[in-house]
């Protein structure tokens, strides 16, 4: 089985579709990338978000979903994402990129909209 190149992925978006083919048969392999993210958790901020009912875990769950809406928040200026947890609530997540590369979070508010 041959591996594509890096050259020949190069191009391709989310989601990839690239075709594998071996002697036997062809597989396709879906590729949906996900972001890595550095989350730096205080206890402060941990004690903060259960104060607003939002666990650590809800809140890096919205802050990596490509389907949350990236907006800013308004008192702050602050990034935000606004997002559905897997229980049906929709959060607003507040941080800041400590990084040039945005790969590393520091969270710093989050509590839930609408209702």
């Amino acid at each position: 089985m041959k591996d594509p190149s890096a050259a020949e992925l190069a191009p391709l978006r989310p989601p990839f579709d690239v075709c594998v083919e071996n002697s036997s048969k062809s597989v396709n392999i879906y590729v949906y990338p996900v972001p890595h993210y550095f989350f730096q958790w205080t206890s402060e901020i941990v004690q903060h978000l259960a104060e607003h009912g939002v666990s650590p875990d809800d809140f890096e769950a919205i802050v990596m979903d490509d389907a949350s809406e990236v907006t800013f928040s308004r008192s702050s200026g602050r990034p935000a994402r606004i997002g559905v947890t897997d229980d049906g609530r929709v959060l607003f997540c507040v941080f800041d990129w400590v990084d040039g590369a945005q790969t590393e979070v520091e969270p710093r508010t989050a509590f839930e909209i609408g209702n």
